[in-house]
C-alpha cells in the first residue's frame, strides 16, 4: 500500500460515503467521515433490497452490454446514457468488495454466489441477502470503518452537522464548517478535497420509512445558498424512485466534480436519471458505485 499524505474529508449521510471512507483509508490516504448521527445509524437511499451485477454466474448470457441495455430500456430512455454504463462496469467489482467484506449474500447449494430474475431484467442479475441486503453492507461497513480507525487511518467524528463549505481566495473547497450537535461547538474541518455523501432530496418532501436524514436535504440546500447551483430542476420526480434534484455537477459522470473545485458529490441522487424508472435491484447499486467510481478517479486531482 502506498500512503498518500492527501487529507480526504468524506461529509457521510449514506452508505456510499462508508464505502468511500473504506476505500480511500484502505489505500493510505488520510481519512476524516463526519457523521451527523451515531455511526450506525446511518441510513441508506434504496428502496428494493437487491444489487444488480452482470457477473453470469449461471451462463445465461448476460454480460454487462446487456445490463446498460436493461436500464436504460427501464428508464424509458430519461437516464444519463454514460452515468449508466459507468455504474454497470462497476458492478461487478462492487460485488467483489462486498463479499470480501463478509456480507452475507443470499447463495446456492453450493455455496456459490445466487442470482436472480427481477422485472425489467433479461436475465438473473439481482444479488440479495439472507435477510435485509441493506443492512447486512451497512454492518459490513461499519465494521470495515471501525477496522481503519483502529489501524489510524480513519477518523471518524460522530453527531457533526455540516454547515457550509469553505472556499479559499480561488473559489476552492478546503473544508467545511461543521457544529456538535451534543456540545454546540462550531469548528473548521480542514482537507485537500471533500467528499458529499448524500442520499437525495426526499428529507425535504416526504416521509418514506428509508428516507434520508433531513441533515442530508438541508446541507443541499446550503450549498445551494454559496452559490453552487441546482441543475435538472425541470425533472423534479416525487415518485418512489428517486428525486432528481442534485446541485451543479453532482453527478456520476466523467467529471466527478462540482462547479466549485475539489468539491466531489456521489450517493443515490447522483445517478441523474432525470426522474426515471429505475430498474429494481439498481437504486442500491447507484449509490454504491457512485462512491467507488469518485474513488477511483480522486487520485487523478489531487496529482
Amino acid at each position: 500500500m502506498i500512503e498518500d499524505k492527501s487529507k480526504i474529508l468524506i461529509v457521510c449521510s449514506s452508505l456510499s460515503g462508508m464505502l468511500a471512507a473504506v476505500e480511500l483509508a484502505s489505500r493510505g490516504f488520510a481519512v476524516e467521515c463526519l457523521l451527523d448521527r451515531p455511526l450506525s445509524h446511518i441510513l441508506f437511499a434504496a428502496q428494493d433490497d437487491g444489487l444488480n451485477a452482470a457477473l453470469d454466474l449461471k451462463n445465461s448470457g448476460d454480460d454487462i452490454t446487456s445490463h446498460v441495455y436493461d436500464s436504460l430500456a427501464y428508464s424509458q430512455g430519461l437516464a444519463h446514457e454514460q452515468t449508466v454504463k459507468n455504474i454497470c462496469r462497476t458492478a461487478p467489482r462492487l460485488i467483489n468488495i462486498l463479499e470480501r467484506a463478509r456480507v452475507e449474500f443470499l447463495r446456492t447449494a453450493e455455496g456459490y454466489l445466487d442470482a436472480a430474475l427481477w422485472d425489467g431484467s433479461r436475465f438473473p442479475r439481482s444479488f440479495t441477502g439472507l435477510s435485509s441486503l441493506s443492512h447486512s453492507i451497512a454492518q459490513a461497513l461499519v465494521e470495515q470503518m471501525l477496522f481503519q480507525q483502529k489501524l489510524g487511518r480513519l477518523v471518524i467524528h460522530q453527531d457533526w452537522e455540516c454547515l457550509s463549505v469553505v472556499l479559499n481566495e480561488h473559489s476552492t473547497c478546503r473544508g467545511v464548517v461543521a457544529q456538535n450537535l451534543n456540545a454546540l461547538e462550531v469548528r473548521v474541518f480542514e482537507a485537500d478535497a471533500v467528499i458529499v455523501a448524500v442520499s437525495d432530496m426526499r428529507g425535504l418532501y416526504g416521509h418514506h420509512a428509508l428516507a434520508p436524514h433531513p441533515f442530508s436535504a438541508a446541507l443541499l440546500s446550503r450549498l445551494f445558498d454559496q452559490g453552487i447551483s441546482l441543475v435538472d430542476c425541470e425533472f423534479l420526480s416525487f415518485d418512489n424512485h428517486l428525486v432528481d434534484l442534485a446541485l451543479g455537477g453532482l453527478c456520476v459522470n466523467e467529471e466527478f466534480m462540482t462547479p466549485v473545485d475539489g468539491l466531489f458529490a456521489i450517493g443515490g441522487s447522483a445517478a441523474k436519471c432525470h426522474g426515471a424508472s429505475v430498474l429494481p435491484g439498481n437504486a442500491l447499486l447507484f449509490e454504491l458505485a457512485s462512491a467507488l467510481i469518485a474513488t477511483r478517479h480522486l487520485p487523478e486531482y489531487l496529482g
